[in-house]
């Protein structure tokens, strides 16, 4: 028999990874990808220890063992006993279901390579975890971008804002809610204003600091499950609000 040492680190790594991966995720335990990798290549070059005694089951055993146990301990974050179970179960699990898939393709297709079925696996378990964060996080983003259009000195301004959940900031004495947008959304807005609003906020820091607005009436707020209309204080800033342009302005809940 003809053992490639390559190959079998190789594939040693490929199934690590995998099987780790899955574990984690279904037991929803936190997961540091860089500690994951690096265990699963260390784990793979432990494999090779099987090569100083290919005719002992005791030794092939001992090295499978050794193999698990330091996969484990360099990738998860805290070692307990209940911890190490729990992956543990899910591992021999996992590993079954995953020998009982390559063994039927090998079965039922002679001319199909286990480790092509293996990394088709990876992929697409990857991909679609990748796509179900992205699309979850997305649409959980989305539902708090609203469609603004107000109309100011006879101008129809439109730009996209974020719903702050945990920004509450008002004017103090006519306590309309306040709209922070950026200044390219509605050049030279102020240029022609006689009266402001002063609003004072206080930073993170505990600073205090103020901005000057003015009040806009009947401004539309929309998106695809709600629509309505309200009088703000609106600000402008110099600041880019999102680095990504999914919106120019950051809206009070308040407006609610």
């Amino acid at each position: 028999m003809t053992i490639y040492f390559d190959l079998l680190v190789f594939e040693n790594f490929i199934f690590n990874l995998f099987v780790f991966y899955i574990s984690f995720k279904m037991l929803n335990f936190k997961l540091n990808i860089y500690k994951l990798v690096f265990s699963s290549m260390i784990s793979s070059l432990l494999c090779t220890l099987i090569f100083l005694n290919l005719n002992s089951t005791l030794y092939l055993i001992f090295v499978i063992l050794l193999s698990f146990f330091a996969n484990v301990y360099l990738c998860i974050p805290k070692f307990t006993v209940r911890y190490f179970f729990q992956i543990f179960i899910t591992l021999i699990v996992i590993s079954f279901l995953l020998f009982g898939v390559i063994s039927f393709f090998n079965y039922n297709f002679e001319n199909v390579n286990y480790l092509y079925i293996l990394l088709i696996f990876v992929i697409i378990f990857v991909i679609s975890d990748i796509s179900k964060k992205y699309i979850k996080k997305n649409t959980f983003f989305d539902n708090y971008i609203f469609s603004v259009i107000l109309n100011h000195e006879n101008k129809i301004y439109k730009f996209k804002g974020f719903l702050d959940t945990g920004n509450e900031l008002r004017e103090p004495i006519t306590g309309l809610p306040v709209v922070i947008v950026e200044t390219r959304c509605m050049p030279g807005i102020f240029y022609h204003e006689k009266y402001f609003y002063k609003i004072p906020y206080k930073v993170i820091t505990g600073n205090t600091s103020y901005f000057e607005g003015v009040k806009v009436k009947n401004v539309c707020f929309k998106n695809d499950s709600h629509e309505f209309y309200t009088d703000v204080i609106l600000c402008t800033t110099q600041v880019c609000l999102d680095s990504e342009n999914r919106f120019e302005a950051i809206l009070s809940r308040c407006i609610v």
